[in-house]
């Protein structure tokens, strides 16, 4: 039995209604994500600011403990490379007045980078007796509360007499995501810059 050409007409425009009805709600669902990130409810000044960057994407991903020849502790390139582990400072910028910000990961890193600096000066200068600066012990005390805070009981294997660890793979959160959200608030904080230097040289 077939069906009338006119029901078919009938029912294909509903179907069409559904989907873009379906549509709508996903395109305004997004727009208000992104709404959300640029028209945040904290002015980012003093205390008003969110406790966590929150970034999409971060999937897990698996990471296998190993040497390398990169990030030594002194060798002509260690400077840029550890460096490079936070860029620009490892500062980023939100609200209208671009107010800077770090984020744990890279406050992190650069404390494991100026204790290295420290070690590398001692040792290039013979000085072992000196009391370390203020930054130094700051960087020493605030690694190891991370570690006590992100405690990890993961089981890893002792072997040989002078005690080598095995430990097995990781499975950590995709950290090329975050470089990849830092790069794209540089990019606007960029911007942001050049916008009002233009101003400011349209109004002097």
């Amino acid at each position: 039995m077939s069906i009338p050409r006119s029901k078919l007409t009938v029912l294909a425009l509903c179907c069409l209604a559904v989907a873009k009805a379906f549509l709508i709600v996903l395109v305004s669902h997004a727009r208000d994500r992104y709404s959300s990130r640029l028209n945040s409810p904290y002015n980012f000044l003093g205390d008003d600011y969110p406790r966590l960057w929150e970034i999409d994407g971060l999937r897990p991903i698996r990471m296998f403990q190993e040497d390398t020849v990169h990030y030594q502790m002194d060798d002509p390139v260690a400077d840029i490379e550890w460096d490079a582990l936070a860029p620009g400072r490892g500062l980023i910028y939100f609200g209208e007045d671009h107010a800077p910000f770090t984020i744990s990961m890279f406050h992190q890193l650069r404390c494991v980078n100026v204790i290295r600096g420290e070690l590398v000066r001692r040792h290039s200068e013979d000085d072992f007796d000196s009391t370390p600066p203020y930054l130094v012990q700051h960087c020493l005390n605030y690694i190891r509360q991370v570690f006590l805070c992100n405690i990890d009981i993961r089981l890893d294997m002792v072997l040989g007499p002078v005690g080598y660890v095995y430990p097995h793979p990781y499975t950590c959160r995709d950290w090329n995501v975050v470089y990849q959200e830092v790069e794209k608030n540089h990019r606007m904080h960029s911007e942001w810059l050049s916008n009002r230097e233009r101003n400011l040289t349209a109004t002097a």
